[in-house]
């Protein structure tokens, strides 16, 4: 399927500013629209000005006309415009007149579908008369009042005409590839990205969502999220896990899933690390370390636990998002990661939590400066030893086969028997769920 165009939508009444948004995302869009109140207010100048400029991209000039099509056309065709509207509640007549006044200049015809009763009729028809686009256009009213333009655009994808399908109305990052999968061979983005904090990332985000490139969006991400979270909050947890006698470590939902991540890359470094809410998890006390992840810090089951902690006099670290919250109030020491900006609900891969990025990223290198400080339980979880790695003793079977060597046996007993003996103590550990991944393993043992 191809890729659909990219239609950045200029609606400001400055020109300059016009002009510094195309500029700053014309490297991720194909097609810039002149927008109706733009052109009302600047004039046919500012279609010259903007070919001129952007000679490689398409210019659309949004006039939405709804009389005397090839006269009110043509000027701008010949100003340089590729792509001119006009309504279809305007009629056949003025339809093909924006279409006769398109042929003379070599441009094209979008034929708007906005407020038609009945859309599906105006499609066809406008493909009778030989338009080269039909747009499928939710206005800014429509929009306050809750309507999409989706509905619509499934409509029309349906009808398999000869004509390119455009859509517009409230598109931004988490519908993009929604209406790129109906069909959609333009996208017309305008507030998701003039409206943003920065529009060249809001920009080139939304393209390389339509490109496909979301391992290069998920990387980038994180990338942004770590870059903007303070280098010390590494060194700065590591000194309180040291200081502290046990730890434990609290989250709901996604955030819990980081956090028995957390506590499983802790005990690995040598640490007493415990799950809040696990039927093994002993009482905490003074002395102890509560570990916190909720990314707005209001979490209210994850808010009992703190006061829990707090009243027994262990000491809170809490992680989140943001700078002020209840449980931040109640905590000893906020790790803020990122900003809210940094870490609101993202559309390109909403099954990662941005907020459990630093927690994952550091984990390893926390349990790796830990290694040193809480050497003895490392040194005696190191020592744990598959049975199967252990010398077997061979023994005669009735038809005279021996026992599999080491190393070969079944996937169901690597899985389901997996036993570990702790060499020096003289006993056999069982500790829970094992796996075996690549040759190693990974236990929920030695802690």
């Amino acid at each position: 399927m191809t890729k659909p165009l990219i239609q950045m939508a200029l609606d400001s009444l400055d020109v300059e500013q016009t002009l510094r948004l195309a500029a700053l995302t014309a490297h991720y869009v194909d097609i810039f629209e002149i927008g109706t109140p733009c052109i009302k207010h600047n004039g046919i100048g500012l279609v010259t000005e903007l070919k001129r400029r952007f000679p490689n991209k398409l210019v659309l000039v949004d006039l939405k006309t709804m009389d005397a099509g090839e006269y009110e056309a043509a000027p701008f065709y010949a100003a340089g415009a590729d792509i001119c509207t006009v309504l279809g509640m305007s009629g056949s007549a003025t339809i093909a007149g924006v279409i006769k006044a398109a042929k003379v200049h070599g441009g094209e015809v979008q034929v708007d579908l906005i407020n038609v009763p009945d859309k599906v009729a105006c499609a066809r028809e406008a493909a009778r008369l030989g338009a080269h686009i039909i747009g499928v256009h939710t206005g800014l009213d429509a929009q306050a009042a809750g309507q999409t333009p989706f509905a619509d655009l499934q409509a029309i994808a349906r009808l398999g005409l000869n004509m390119r399908l455009s859509v517009a109305g409230g598109i931004n990052q988490s519908t993009v590839q929604q209406v790129a999968k109906v069909g959609a061979d333009i996208v017309v983005v305008g507030a998701a990205i003039y409206g943003a904090p920065s529009p060249a990332e809001a920009a080139r985000e939304i393209r390389d969502t339509v490109d496909g490139k979301h391992r290069q969006l998920i990387l980038q991400k994180i990338s942004g999220v770590l870059g903007a979270t303070d280098r010390s909050y590494s060194s700065r947890l590591s000194r309180l896990l040291d200081q502290s006698s046990r730890t434990f470590v609290a989250g709901a939902g996604r955030s819990g899933l980081v956090a028995k991540f957390f506590a499983m890359r802790l005990m690995h470094g040598g640490f007493g690390a415990y799950v809040v809410g696990e039927v093994v998890t002993p009482s905490i006390q003074r002395g102890d370390l509560l570990i916190v992840i909720s990314g707005s810090g209001e979490t209210e089951t994850i808010l009992a636990y703190t006061k829990k902690a707090k009243e027994q006099g262990a000491t809170i670290a809490l992680i989140c998002t943001k700078a002020s919250s209840t449980i931040g109030d109640l905590a000893d020491v906020t790790f803020q990661i990122a900003t809210p900006i940094n870490t609101k609900r993202w559309w390109a891969c909403p099954w990662v939590p941005l907020l459990s990025c630093p927690p994952c990223c550091s984990s390893k290198a926390l349990s790796r400066i830990s290694s040193t400080t809480k050497a003895s339980p490392r040194k005696k979880c190191a020592r744990a030893t598959p049975i199967w790695n252990k010398r077997v003793p061979r023994r005669r079977t009735g038809s005279g086969v021996g026992v599999k060597k080491p190393g070969a046996l079944p996937p169901a007993f690597v899985l389901w028997a997996s036993v570990w003996r702790v060499q020096g103590s003289g006993t056999w550990r069982s500790p829970g769920v094992s796996t075996v991944l690549r040759g190693g393993w990974l236990s929920s043992g030695c802690g």
